[in-house]
């Protein structure tokens, strides 16, 4: 951004011009004035006239021709003239020419806010040479003419400083002024346009001070809290939120706790009598240790979330009535496999391909309903003493022959000795460690899948280890969430949902470990999962205790 240059002159050449017309017409008025005041005895009348009518016949001529008034080069021209005539004036009024002296000191005075340095120091020096020349010829043979020279020289000067002085911080006044001003319009026009950017979003924008009190919204923040104007509204007054349990959430309680941000898409506005789904996201400002401003940004999903939420029912309902036919599918290809003895082989590696499809479905439709119950968080536990190390191993087995067909290795290595069971739902330790391995031995063309069993002071720990693709860095973050694949859906080679891995952390999560991708130096991947040796969740311990009570009253 260059800066721009500021104007040594206070007024533009033809209002300076205009200006100094209207300073010399005036010095033309009082000298008619002092003519006829003076007695006529005493002063050269028709001489003053003269030169009078010849000021105004220039001054008529040049302001009358814009190509001279407003060409830089006759800019000091009139003044030129009007000095002129004043010396001369000053000449023939003799002792009463004195008054007509101000008329220079003024002009000087004016002049400083008229021109530039270099134009005022030019008819400086001409007053100067003016004033000095009158009083020689006005004042020759008295004994003070040096004294009145050296005064008149000097007091010119000092005038033309001390208004150049002034001109220049007046200059500096208005510049400022004029920067203020448009930096000013500057901000009213960016911040218009700020404003109408944020009105024109269909999300509701607030932002409130640390007290709570609203300074910004836009319209859509309005409409979906049912208000016409939230402004200096305390947010709590017009924003009440609950949870899905309808209980009142505090939104300065992450102010305390100096949460960074939330983002939240389960709480609950109620308007009306009716009760809407909101999408939240909060964003506390922190000045230092204090937070200064909370902006939030919310939407009305409720709409959205009920056609999710009956999608996702409609797949869950399918993916169950389908499990019951895809079994009775599943034994029936199994038996015909059984009695295909003599049968051509091409016709055994068909009824295979369907045997191996109907097991993907099953697999599949067990992955829906299981990603069904962990989104609508009724993910039930069934509590019991396991032997991790017995579990993996029955596991391991029943993959050798899908490693077989991959030329894989596939081995188990305990490090632990004399393991103690731990208490934990062995379903659920069953379904996470056969998806992980079940994903090494898909995307391990050849080599070998490792799983260990290790233990720390408070976990068990199990690494699934291959010698497959790898994960690149970037794809991380990613690999938990629901539906990723590393894969293009159109060029992939190898089947899946992306639901694995989403499911095995959230049944991990729900058994109260832990899940992560180990970064592999060389090859392969890495999964490592953290199994509690001490199980927590005190809910599910007494729905267990309950349950093992009523099987034993149920015994007798």
């Amino acid at each position: 951004m260059t800066k721009r240059k500021h104007s040594d002159v206070f007024f533009e050449l033809e209002k300076a011009q205009k200006l100094s017309g209207i300073v010399a017409e005036l010095a033309l008025f009082v000298l008619i004035v002092g003519i006829f005041l003076i007695p006529a005895s005493e002063i050269p009348r028709l001489q003053i006239l003269g030169i009078f009518g010849g000021v105004l016949l220039f001054t008529v001529v040049y302001y009358n021709f814009p190509r001279l008034y407003l060409n830089p080069k006759f800019v000091l021209l009139p003044d030129l003239v009007y000095l002129t005539g004043s010396a001369f004036a000053v000449m023939g009024l003799g002792k009463y020419g004195s008054f007509l002296l101000i008329y220079l000191y003024l002009l000087i005075m004016i002049d400083a806010y008229i021109f530039n340095l270099r134009q005022l120091s030019i008819i400086t020096v001409a007053c100067i040479i003016l004033l000095n020349v009158v009083a020689f010829f006005s004042w020759r043979g008295s004994g003070g003419l040096p004294f009145i020279l050296l005064i008149q020289t000097y007091s010119l000067i000092a005038i033309a400083a001390v208004s150049r002085i002034f001109a220049s911080f007046s200059l500096s006044m208005r510049d400022q002024k004029l920067e203020l001003e448009n930096l000013n319009k500057k901000i009213i026009a960016d911040k218009k346009e700020s404003l109408d950017l944020i009105d024109s979003l269909g999300d509701g924008i607030l932002s409130c001070d640390k007290d709570g009190k609203i300074f910004l919204h836009n319209k859509s923040a309005a409409e979906l809290l049912g208000t016409k104007d939230l402004q200096g509204k305390i947010l709590a007054d017009v924003f009440s939120l609950y949870d899905e349990d309808k209980i009142a959430i505090d939104l300065y309680k992450i102010f305390k706790e100096k949460t960074p941000r939330l983002i939240r898409s389960d709480l609950y506005f109620k308007r009306k009598n009716s009760w809407y789904r909101f999408y939240i996201h909060l964003n506390p400002v922190y000045h230092g240790a204090e937070m200064t401003t909370l902006i939030v940004l919310f939407r009305d999903i409720t709409r959205d979330k009920m056609l999710e939420d009956r999608s996702t029912e409609f797949v869950a309902v399918a993916s169950h009535e389908m499990r019951t036919p895809l079994a009775q599918i599943e034994g029936y290809l199994f038996l015909a496999l059984k009695q295909l003895e003599g049968v051509e082989p091409n016709i055994i590696e068909n009824v295979k391909a369907a045997h191996n499809s109907a097991i993907h479905l099953i697999n599949l439709t067990n992955d829906i309903l299981t990603v069904y119950n962990i989104d609508g968080k009724s993910v039930s536990v069934a509590l019991k003493k396991v032997n991790l190390g017995v579990v993996i191993s029955t596991i391991i087995k029943s993959f050798e022959t899908k490693a077989r067909e991959k030329n894989i290795e596939v081995s188990f290595k305990n490090k632990i000795t004399n393991a103690e069971a731990i208490v934990t739902d062995e379903n659920k330790i069953v379904q996470i460690v056969t998806n992980l391995i079940q994903n090494a031995i898909k995307f391990t063309d050849k080599g070998w899948v490792r799983v260990t069993l290790d233990e720390d002071s408070k976990y068990l720990i199990v690494d699934v280890s291959d010698s497959g693709v790898g994960i690149e860095p970037s794809a991380r973050r990613h690999i938990f969430e629901k539906f990723y694949r590393m894969e293009n859906w159109e060029t992939r080679k190898t089947q899946g949902t992306g639901l694995g891995l989403y499911i095995v952390k959230n049944l991990t999560e729900r058994l109260g470990g832990k899940v992560e991708c180990v970064l592999n130096k060389k090859i392969g991947t890495t999964f490592r999962v953290h199994f509690p040796k001490e199980y927590k969740n005190e809910d599910d311990i007494q729905m267990a205790s309950e349950e093992e009570l009523k099987n034993f009253i149920g015994s007798f």
